[in-house]
């Protein structure tokens, strides 16, 4: 897999299934380093960070639900603007359903 794709906060699987978060962009193409979050050969793991090679790197899963430094995720907000925009238009909507009541 290219690593110059997956930046900090983006989930990938490891060649053992190990599913990880990404703490820091790639340096050289070669190695980036993860914090596993679950790893099926061996618990342990999770929570420890280290170096994944980009021959054990399987996939790009998507977004971690917040990054390493505990921001938000894009999609995380955009699912924040998505639902904030519908309560706000359903606030409109019962008022003018109040008014008409009137």
């Amino acid at each position: 897999m290219n690593l110059w794709y997956p930046k900090p906060g983006h989930k990938i699987r490891t060649r053992d299934g190990a599913e990880t978060e990404v703490l820091a962009e790639t340096q050289d193409g070669e190695w980036i380093k993860v914090r596993y979050l679950d790893s099926k050969d061996d618990p342990l793991f999770a929570g420890t960070e280290d170096l994944a090679h980009r021959d054990e790197v399987e996939a790009l899963l998507g977004v971690a639900h917040g990054s390493a430094w505990g921001k938000k995720s894009r999609l995380s907000c955009s699912i924040s603007r998505r639902a904030k925009s519908l309560r706000v238009k359903l606030m409109q909507e019962n008022r003018k359903g109040d008014q008409h009541e009137r």
